[in-house]
């Protein structure tokens, strides 16, 4: 079982960083300004949420393909206008890529030379692989890039980020640094192991540290600990009392213990006929934890906010994402000024459930472009 589990964590890696950005596809776009301030925000609406390729038949995979294309095309085109833009303009703009630790890390390695560059169907791989290629074009070998990527590394004014500088004074910032490798296991891992985990277990085999040590009164205390920083930094959290409660009602059948390895939960609810209640479960943690990017991503807008240098912010996220920092742009006074794309706020989950809806909202992204001109911020 050991060795499952040494072979497995890089199958996992594999998976998590697959899964942080599954589907690059681009639903809808918003520009929005803040007439006093006289500063300008474009959110692009990704929706990765969901991995539309393992449900679509033939004919939508067609057209996942075609649009993944469509939107490579303009991506490029708007990542060379901003690495282009003269130093003037340069400085008063940030980029902010959802770019997770796992594929930020593997994008490094093929820019740099380490790896063998892979050629990707994330359209949104384009703003961070072209920033990247800018960035560490001085270098002539891997280890003279690698070390101008190091050095290159800085905060965003007070804020401890991956930032960068480029040469025409544009500022990227490769963001979602703080979901980690104990938020993976919480969720994803014993989610989908949580059988061989308990084997492993129940035959004294060691797992690896940050695995052994998911107890469930430790992750109810990480829940609440995790849910406490939210609230603390204005945000409203609708999830984890949704996730306490599954807790709580499963510790007090006294089937599992608080002791517990998280594993047994699952376990339980499996057992017990709480299939649904399981996935509901585990579907609830990864929106929790995905506060984390939105807390990091309101600490970045505050940033901008502040900062009289910056006028200019395009930012590339989840949908959900998008829609939080779309909230709290609009209590702060900005206005939408154009907008593109769906807006009908058509779950893409929903939409696997029928074929049907699924094809027309893919057609409608294919006909429509789900992004905004900015003219604003471009000419």
């Amino acid at each position: 079982m050991l060795k499952f589990f040494q072979k497995a964590r890089v199958f996992i890696a594999l998976l998590l960083s697959f899964s942080i950005n599954i589907l690059a596809t681009n639903v809808k776009s918003f520009l929005m300004v803040h007439p006093q301030l006289k500063k300008s925000v474009a959110l692009f609406h990704d929706a990765h949420a969901v991995s539309i390729k393992m449900f679509a038949d033939a004919q939508q995979r067609k057209l996942l393909s075609e649009i993944n294309e469509n939107q490579k095309n303009s991506l490029t085109t708007l990542t060379d206008k901003l690495l282009n833009a003269d130093s003037k303009a340069g400085a008063q703009t940030v980029v902010i890529t959802e770019t997770g630790a796992n594929i930020f890390g593997s994008l490094v390695e093929q820019e740099a030379g380490a790896v063998q560059a892979e050629e990707s169907e994330e359209a949104l791989e384009i703003f961070p692989r072209m920033f990247l290629r800018k960035l560490l074009a001085a270098g002539s070998t891997v280890d003279e890039k690698l070390e101008i990527f190091k050095k290159s590394i800085q905060s965003f004014n007070i804020v401890n980020t991956a930032s960068f500088v480029l040469d025409n004074k544009l500022r990227w910032i490769a963001g979602d640094r703080n979901r980690t490798e104990h938020d993976r296991h919480v969720s994803f891992t014993t989610y989908k192991h949580w059988d061989k985990i308990i084997e492993a277990l129940e035959s004294k085999e060691e797992l690896p540290k940050e695995l052994a040590d998911l107890q469930i009164d430790s992750v109810k205390h990480y829940i609440e600990t995790l849910h406490a920083e939210f609230e603390k930094s204005g945000m409203r959290d609708p999830y984890h009392q949704r996730l306490i409660d599954v807790i709580d009602a499963a510790v007090a059948t006294k089937k599992v213990k608080d002791s517990d390895h998280l594993a047994y939960l699952h376990k339980y609810l499996l057992e017990n006929g709480k299939t649904h209640i399981r996935d509901e479960f585990n579907n609830t943690m990864l929106s929790f934890i995905s506060q984390k990017f939105d807390g990091e991503l309101f600490t970045y807008l505050n940033a901008f906010e502040k900062d009289q240098s910056l006028n200019s912010a395009f930012i590339f996220a989840g949908s959900h994402h998008c829609d939080q920092l779309k909230n709290a742009l609009s209590a702060q006074g900005y206005a939408v000024v154009e907008k593109a794309g769906l807006q009908d706020d058509t779950s893409l989950e929903e939409c696997l459930k029928d074929t049907a809806k699924l094809t027309s909202v893919l057609e409608n992204i294919k006909a429509q472009s789900s992004f905004v001109t900015m003219k604003e911020i471009l000419s």
